[in-house]
C-alpha cells in the first residue's frame, strides 16, 4: 500500500514541475466553489502537527493552482509578505506549498520554506488518513531527518539520520510503543555495523550486536568495566 502511495506521490510531485496553466490568488483562509463542486479544505491550519496561522489579507497571500484540470484546487502556494531591508517595499516569499495528491479536497503534503527558499521541513500524509506519518527536515536541500510514525501512531516511532550525501548513519526506534527510543542502529557509508538495545527501559542501550554477531553482548557501564580489568590484571 505504502509503495502504490509512493508512486502516486512520486506522479504528482513530477506533473507540480510544469506550469499549471490555471491559477488563481486569495487573500482569505477558505476558497470560493463554484456550483456543484466540492470544496478544498479552508487553509487555516497549515501543518496537521499542531501549529496554526491566521492567513490575513495583510500578511499574507494564497494562490490556488489546478493540476489535474478539474477546476478545484488540489495545489496551493501561501506566500508571506516581507520587507526589502533595501528598498522598503514589501514583496512575496514562498513560505508554504500544500497539495492533495489523490485529489479528495484534503491536504497531503505540507512543504515548508525558509527565508532562502529553500525547502526547511515537509510534513506527508501517506496513506491519506488525514495524519501525518512522515517529517522530512532539509538541511542544504538534502533530507538530513527523517520521523516516521508507524503502526496507527501519531507520534514517531522510527527517526532516521542521513549524512550530506544521503546516506543513512542512524535509525532510532520505539519498539515497546512507550513514547522512548529503545532501539539504535549505527551505519557506516550506509552499512549497518552495529546494533543497540534498552532491555529495561531505562533510556540507555544494554545490550549490543555487531555486524556479523549472532547474539548481543551485554554492554559494561564505566564501573564494571574497571572492575573486569582489575580482575582480569589481578588474574594474570
Amino acid at each position: 500500500m505504502r509503495i502504490l502511495v509512493f508512486l502516486l506521490s512520486v506522479l504528482f510531485l513530477a506533473s507540480c514541475g510544469t506550469a499549471p496553466k490555471k491559477e488563481s490568488s486569495s487573500s482569505s483562509s477558505s476558497f470560493r466553489k463554484k456550483k456543484g463542486e466540492p470544496e478544498i479544505q479552508q487553509i487555516k491550519t497549515i501543518s496537521t502537527k499542531g501549529s496554526e496561522i491566521d492567513l490575513s489579507s495583510r500578511d499574507y497571500v494564497v494562490k490556488k493552482f489546478d493540476i489535474n484540470k478539474d477546476k478545484v484546487p488540489d495545489m496551493l502556494s501561501i506566500y508571506k509578505k516581507v520587507k526589502n531591508k533595501e528598498t522598503g517595499k514589501k514583496e512575496l516569499l514562498l513560505y508554504v506549498k500544500e497539495m492533495d495528491l489523490n485529489h479528495d479536497g484534503k491536504i497531503d503534503v505540507y512543504r515548508f520554506f525558509n527565508k532562502k527558499g529553500m525547502i526547511d521541513k515537509e510534513e506527508l500524509d501517506l496513506d491519506f488518513d488525514g495524519k501525518i506519518d512522515a517529517v522530512d527536515h532539509y538541511r542544504g536541500g538534502i533530507v538530513r531527518k527523517r520521523e516516521l510514525a508507524m503502526r496507527f501512531s501519531e507520534q514517531p516511532t522510527i527517526v532516521k539520520y542521513y549524512d550530506e550525501k544521503r546516506k543513512l548513519i542512524r535509525l532510532e526506534e520505539d519498539q515497546s510503543q512507550n513514547g522512548k527510543i529503545d532501539y539504535w542502529e549505527f551505519y557506516d557509508s550506509g552499512i549497518l555495523n552495529r546494533i543497540e538495545k534498552d532491555t529495561d527501559g531505562d533510556g540507555k542501550s544494554d545490550i549490543f550486536k555487531r555486524s556479523g554477531d549472532k547474539e548481543f553482548t551485554q554492554v559494561r557501564s564505566a564501573d564494571e568495566e574497571f572492575k573486569y580489568n582489575k580482575a582480569s590484571s589481578t588474574s594474570d
